[in-house]
């Protein structure tokens, strides 16, 4: 009887990965290289390119991806505990702390990681970020949703920004809510005479103002989504509208 010749076995589509190796902080990550190729250019061009006669990089520990001193180890750390999660077999990944999205929404920016940017950001607007941290992080991080929620939040508040409020944001931002809490004024003097003052303030359109005043700013997110334009006004309502 003639013996069949074994068959040469194949690789699973999911389950069999090629692994990169990054340094970071003098630390080596070795990890799948999908979780990277699958979601940035960048990366899968350094994966192919070498520089000139040296090899591919990445492909053992002797010639790791150096990643720039800018991006921790912790940084990294939080983005493979998001795309790439580690947790014994049975239970539930543990999410994610505070720090961990934020170090996430960073390299999500940085490498244009869209989907990613977009879940971190969705996770810390579950954490009821303060208005002035939202700021903060929205101009570094180019986040144009939460520019807009803070800037009306502090503009609408009674009480102005405290010195040490005003010192975290910086002039320019407290000059821009102080534009906008006079232009809410005005507003409640000259359009809505019928009304107390406070409750005319109330009718001010905070939103168009902001979008107005941060545009620039605000489009540097590719996300960026402006108010649609307003629907025309009837008779009825001119009085209740001021031009800016």
């Amino acid at each position: 009887m003639q013996r069949g010749t074994a068959r040469k076995p194949t690789h699973d589509d999911l389950y069999y990965d090629d692994l990169v190796v990054f340094r970071v902080e003098d630390i080596l990550f070795k990890v799948p290289r999908r979780i990277f190729e699958g979601t940035s250019g960048v990366f899968a061009t350094m994966f192919t390119l070498p520089a000139g006669d040296s090899e591919v990089e990445g492909i053992h520990d002797n010639n790791p991806i150096q990643l720039p001193p800018d991006i921790s180890a912790f940084d990294l750390r939080s983005v493979l505990k998001a795309c790439y999660p580690i947790y014994p077999l049975g239970s539930c990944p543990a999410d994610l702390t505070k720090n961990e999205w934020l170090s996430v929404l960073k390299l999500a920016t940085m490498w244009d990681y869209r989907d990613l940017r977009k879940r971190s950001i969705e996770r810390l607007d579950a954490l009821d970020l303060e208005d002035i941290e939202r700021i903060i992080l929205g101009r570094r991080f180019h986040v144009s949703a939460w520019l807009v929620k803070s800037y009306e939040a502090l503009a609408r508040r009674d009480e102005t920004l405290t010195e040490e409020e005003g010192g975290l944001v910086g002039v320019g931002t407290v000059c821009q809510l102080a534009k906008l809490r006079e232009l809410s004024w005005h507003f409640a003097r000259v359009a809505t005479p019928h009304r107390t003052i406070i409750s005319g303030r109330d009718c001010f359109d905070f939103t168009s103002a902001i979008h107005d005043m941060l545009e620039n700013e605000l489009r540097e997110d590719e996300d960026y989504e402006p108010p649609q334009p307003p629907q025309p006004l009837q008779p009825s309502q001119w009085r209740n509208r001021v031009r800016i």
